[in-house]
């Protein structure tokens, strides 16, 4: 522990002060992103792309409410959530994947979730983590659910049964390196109601 609180003591976040406002916290954290936004923001008129994210950002924090997470930020086609359990995180990047992609009036969404150590400032959270989620996310295929083995071991363990997981596969990530990933589907859990 004293080894970890001096780490933590040196690091900088690039302003120059030390980090005495961070706090580590052991959290679920996810990324879903619109697939192929880009090709749709060159194809559709203005209001009809905002009236889309609109409905994504309003979609997405509704089922972060519900699954008892919270949004971090959202950036365009993209949001990041937060929850405190390993199955709160499991069942809110299901439902994102899920209800997401069965809208009519939305593309699909790619969703990677990881659990584990982050820093914390200000509401924003940040680390290894965090970036693993991020990488995840950019690798999954449209409706889709992405989570590395320890995630993947975690959930299970919390919710023996709930998600299926398949058997995996080793993934260059950029920035990261090889990691182990998984997807992530509904098996017995019920889904989340969001009373619509």
């Amino acid at each position: 522990l004293q080894v970890g609180i001096q780490e933590i003591d040196q690091l900088t976040l690039g302003v120059g002060k030390p980090t005495d406002e961070l706090f580590l916290l052991q959290r679920a954290v996810g990324f879903a992103d619109l697939v192929q936004f880009t090709r749709l923001a060159q194809d559709l008129p203005g209001a009809e792309l905002a009236d889309m994210v609109g409905r994504f950002e309003s979609v997405s924090r509704d089922i972060i409410s519900v699954g008892g997470g919270r949004v971090v930020k959202t950036v365009g086609d993209e949001i990041m959530f937060l929850a405190d359990t390993p199955e709160d995180g499991a069942q809110i990047a299901v439902s994102l994947a899920e209800m997401i992609t069965e809208s009519p009036d939305l593309p699909p969404v790619r969703v990677g979730l990881a659990w584990g150590s982050m820093f914390s400032r200000y509401g924003d959270v940040f680390g290894p983590t965090v970036n693993l989620a991020a990488r995840m996310e950019s690798v999954a295929r449209p409706g889709a659910v992405l989570v590395d083995a320890d995630t993947a071991s975690a959930i299970s363990q919390a919710l023996p049964g709930g998600f299926s997981l398949t058997e995996g596969e080793e993934v260059e990530l950029h920035g990261i390196g090889g990691v182990r990933i998984q997807e992530m589907r509904r098996d017995r859990s019920a889904p989340l109601d969001l009373g619509l």
